[in-house]
């Protein structure tokens, strides 16, 4: 695909996540707290007309207090002021004007003393269950007051006339003190002008239910049951347009007796998405208009010289002549670009001719270190292995035969006489055959000896073979499978491995693919197996063993563990393993495991020492990338 439809897709992509994105936080974000602050406004509401049947309710109390603490009502109850009916309780219109429905003067024992309930129809004397006309029981609620001021009992109670506020006082002297003399009661319906008057108060439409009307829907039932549970308003949305609020409010039992329903319209909601839907807009409109601008920009800024620069350099890697230039007269970075771009043909015209041959030679010094470092290796096998033969070979019995030869020459003119009985010669033939036999045993011997020397030299001739293989190879990094690569480093060291019945196990996840120099790659696990076996040889471990593992790392590259069951690492010498000079063997150059860090690292990999297993020996792990990764050169 071009740059240009690349460009153009970025950023309608960017265009596309952005409206999406922003449309996602309006929807996710923005519009819950819309509607979380609809939610409270709904709730406010509701608690207002709330605490306005509240206020009735304590207007009434303070009513009763007034009443209850008048020496008039302190006489009557005591049966002392019987002028108290005739002057204030016969009195129609104040009935009327204070809305009082229902009246009591009860003695403490609960007795009525006087009573006074008005019909709903007639107004005449009507009968309440929950208000007995001769005695209120032990436990009524209303019975709860004592004989102090600030003691009272309101709420609202369920009567055959309706939902009704009722008020309980102490009957008190205009003190204030007593004794009590009795309970006073005061109870007002609940009837529409009630609601209404409540509903001009707040300013907000609600309704009351007695809790166990008959027209109650399946909805408030709902309601009134979420709400005694969660002991809090319950909110429910009857259309995209209407949001209705339900409650519970307790009466003088602590039991559910009245529903308060609110409702509104949803006008937060409605502004809200109305912002929201302008917000969205705009962003499109702007995101719109500013990528038509991007794309003309980038097209006259970016698309059209870099499209020249391009075809040029498409160009010359298609008919690989470096003699082309090309003139972009502009002061910005793409002319600078394409003014380097030019020195940089004229340079590179005139290196091409030596980058052959510097990298076959600095291939072949990497090679000729190789096959010292490894020949070294193998010739100290070698070097015993002469040693030891010039010391059999000194102390061999062959001169022991000439003696035999020169006693038989001396004694040849008298041999019957020199082997007959009791002559010395007589023993001659037993000790040719001891010396025979000896002679026998030494030199297969030295047919063993010579048989390690030969594979000792064979073995020098593989390494310079396999090195010879590798330098004939490019030198340039590459994609090789890791086995491979593992498998030919054995071969280069397995007739040294050999000679000191040093095992080894290869652990590899076929395929593993990885980008480096064979050659170096090579090297460098030469080395490290050659390490690990002279550290096993020269601490004499038992059975020893190098375990090497292959495969691919948690970030994508891969990985190679060579690990041995040797004496390990010192830990004071983890840190200096691979500095220049540094060695633990008494006639060691410190070059190997340096020289192996720094390939490693021309090949953008690492090479450390990760530890010391649980059974002893030294674990080093590299690990290269997987892949060829393409050099781009930046101006």
């Amino acid at each position: 695909m071009q740059l240009r439809p690349k460009i153009t897709l970025l950023l309608v992509t960017i265009l596309t996540v952005s409206v999406v994105g922003n449309y996602a936080i309006q929807r996710f974000a923005i519009a819950p707290s819309f509607r979380a602050l609809e939610h409270d406004d709904a709730v406010k509401d509701w608690e207002r007309c709330r605490n306005a049947i509240i206020r009735d309710q304590d207007s009434l109390s303070l009513l009763c207090f007034d009443w209850a603490s008048w020496d008039h009502a302190y006489g009557f109850v005591q049966n002392t002021n019987p002028s108290f009916v005739s002057e204030n309780l016969e009195n129609p219109g104040w009935y009327t004007t204070q809305k009082i429905d229902l009246l009591y003067f009860c003695r403490p024992d609960g007795t009525v003393y006087w009573s006074h309930v008005a019909s709903l129809d007639t107004g005449d004397p009507a009968v309440l269950s929950f208000m007995p006309k001769d005695v209120l029981p032990i436990g009524h609620p209303l019975m709860a007051v004592t004989g102090v001021k600030e003691s009272s009992v309101a709420g609202i109670i369920q009567t055959e006339m309706g939902l009704m506020i009722i008020a309980a006082r102490p009957i008190l002297k205009s003190n204030n003190e007593g004794p009590m003399a009795g309970v006073l009661v005061f109870g007002r319906r609940i009837t529409a002008e009630t609601v209404e008057s409540l509903r001009e108060q707040t300013g907000v439409h609600f309704d009351v239910w007695d809790v166990n009307s008959d027209s109650l829907t399946g909805a408030d039932r709902v309601g009134i049951a979420a709400a005694i549970e969660g002991d809090s308003p319950v909110e429910e949305i009857i259309d995209p347009d209407r949001l209705t609020v339900r409650g519970v409010m307790m009466g003088v039992d602590n039991t559910p007796v009245m529903l308060v329903k609110t409702g509104g319209e949803r006008r937060i909601t409605e502004q809200g998405n109305g912002a929201l839907r302008m917000a969205t807009g705009s962003l499109l409109a702007a995101g719109l208009l500013t990528l038509g601008v991007l794309l003309y920009a980038m097209r006259w800024l970016v698309l059209e010289p870099l499209g020249t620069l391009t075809t040029h350099a498409t160009n010359i890697g298609k008919s690989g002549r470096l003699k082309g230039r090309v003139y972009l007269k502009r002061g910005d970075e793409l002319g600078t670009l394409a003014r380097a771009f030019d020195e940089m043909l004229t340079q590179l015209d005139e290196s091409r001719a030596n980058s052959v041959s510097l990298s076959r030679k600095a291939g072949m010094a990497e090679v000729a270190a190789g096959v010292l470092h490894n020949v070294g290796n193998a010739m100290t096998n070698v070097n015993v292995l002469a040693d030891t033969l010039t010391s059999k070979l000194a102390k061999s019995a062959a001169p022991r035969l000439s003696k035999v030869s020169a006693l038989l020459t001396e004694h040849q003119s008298d041999l019957p006489g020199f082997f007959g009985s009791g002559h010395p010669g007589q023993q001659i033939p037993s000790y040719i055959a001891q010396l025979a036999n000896h002679l026998h045993d030494e030199l297969a011997d030295y047919q063993q000896d010579l048989t390690g020397l030969r594979e000792g030299l064979q073995h020098v001739k593989e390494i310079v073979a396999s090195h010879q293989g590798i330098a004939s190879s490019s030198n340039f990094i590459e994609q090789a499978e890791l086995g491979d690569v593992i498998a030919k480093a054995i071969l280069i060291i397995a007739a040294s491995l050999q000679k000191h019945n040093v095992s080894v196990a290869v652990e590899v996840q076929p395929p593993v693919p990885v980008s480096c120099d064979r050659s170096k790659l090579s090297q460098v696990l030469v080395n490290l197996i050659a390490n690990a076996k002279e550290a096993m040889v020269c601490a004499n471990t038992p059975r020893p063993c190098i375990t090497i593992r292959g495969g691919r790392g948690e970030n994508g590259t891969a990985f190679i563990e060579v690990r041995d069951n040797g004496p390990g690492v010192s830990p004071e010498h983890k840190d200096k393993l691979f500095s220049k000079g540094f060695t633990t063997k008494p006639d060691g150059h410190g070059i190997g495991l340096h020289v192996s860090w720094l390939a490693i690292r021309e090949m953008n990999g690492t090479l450390d020492m990760i530890g010391t297993s649980k059974d002893g020996g030294a674990t080093f792990r590299l690990e290269l990338p997987s892949r060829v990764v393409e050099e781009k050169v930046v101006v």
